[in-house]
């Protein structure tokens, strides 16, 4: 063994996080610290849909599940060779978004990674260093250039135009969705039972909200009295106006955060229940299993189908491929609109008494 990469990804369940072990041979795995039940039943799942679909195969990889964590195998990305292989890479983003609204999930795909431009900006501001060096060092928030990973294809070694293939993308939906369509039955009575027993997580919030609210809470102002950290954390109440659900789970949200954590909840697939990350169950939070899934009739949802993945296209068309949390996807209550501005007045009155949270300015120094 080579190195063990630890810390790949966010911190739960008392600084537990994604680990990568790397081996002089290049063979690379991942260790994930939670139970893997339903990655390998994915993988049964995509093994399911292989058997039907005369288009392409979606690619496995091997998983071992140990039930309170597991292993999974590293998949490295390689270029295509040929242009037929371009397409079956966009078809099979499309059969995977199909697959996974029908399993009505809530990740997968990163549709913005598929079309990174060199030299794109985040697309919110984000905290950095400046002046670095000098005695006016101080931490700051503005737009970054973003490194590009490896979610694009390649063509014998060069990016190709992802819009180029938005119809391929379009195609690979329609594909796999009306394959469900044509195998419903068999879908819900074999695929989805595999998942019947499986811990899944639920993301109540945007996790940026979680790390806004983390980071900003090592603010000095904010460590001097751990009443005034608890009380930062109580911007979590800001939402509950508008979701008044979320306030059975602040007490957890708090109780991770105080412990340097992302919260976590789960929940299990034939249950009702809100897990938290300390195995206390919020008792019947959502009002059905996720087992509990409503078909629709094939002619209606094909017309559908086509509306929003043009209404999609057409977006990406115009705007291009936006990154990180774009204007219409739900934001933060923490001093946004209306609060941010209340909160610089009260600055403004009493600056030698207002702590600048958001950019870990000085009490008395100007936000705008």
């Amino acid at each position: 063994m080579l190195a063990i990469q630890a810390l790949q990804g966010d911190t739960h369940r008392g600084g537990r996080s994604v680990s990568v072990l790397v081996w002089h041979s290049g063979f690379r795995l991942l260790y994930k610290p939670r139970s893997l039940a339903v990655d390998q039943q994915f993988q049964t799942l995509l093994q399911w849909v292989n058997q039907y679909n005369e288009y392409f195969d979606f690619k496995t990889y091997r998983v071992l599940d140990k039930e309170h964590y597991g292993w999974n195998e590293s998949i490295s990305n390689s270029h295509c060779e040929t242009l037929a292989a371009v397409e079956r890479f966009y078809l099979r983003q499309g059969g995977y978004l199909a697959l996974l609204y029908a399993l009505d999930a809530t990740g997968g795909i990163d549709i913005s990674g598929l079309g990174a431009q060199p030299g794109q900006l985040s697309s919110v501001a984000l905290p950095t260093w400046g002046a670095v060096g000098t005695d006016q060092m101080q931490m700051r928030r503005e737009r970054v250039v973003l490194n590009l990973g490896h979610n694009r294809a390649t063509l014998q070694g060069k990016h190709v135009d992802t819009l180029t293939y938005r119809d391929v993308i379009v195609q690979g939906f329609e594909l796999v969705y009306s394959l469900l369509l044509q195998h419903r039955v068999a879908f819900l009575q074999e695929a989805l039972t595999l998942f019947g027993q499986d811990e899944v997580r639920c993301l109540l919030r945007p996790t940026r909200t979680y790390e806004l609210l983390l980071n900003n809470s090592y603010h000095p102002d904010n460590l001097r009295n751990a009443l005034e950290r608890d009380r930062f954390f109580d911007n979590l109440w800001s939402e509950v106006v508008a979701r008044p659900y979320l306030s059975r789970c602040i007490a957890a949200e708090c109780a991770d955060m105080r412990g340097c954590d992302i919260p976590l909840f789960t929940a299990y697939v034939h249950s009702r229940d809100l897990v938290t990350s300390r195995g206390e169950r919020i008792k019947d939070f959502f009002k059905k299993s996720s087992l509990v899934l409503e078909g629709a009739e094939s002619g209606v949802y094909h017309a559908y189908v086509q509306q929003r993945a043009q209404c999609l296209l057409q977006s990406i068309h115009e705007q291009g491929w936006i990154t990180a949390a774009p204007q219409g996807v739900e934001t933060p209550g923490l001093l946004f609109g209306l609060a941010g501005i209340g909160y610089e007045l009260l600055r403004l009155a009493m600056p030698e008494n207002i702590p600048s949270v958001l950019s870990f300015a000085a009490p008395g120094q100007r936000l705008f």
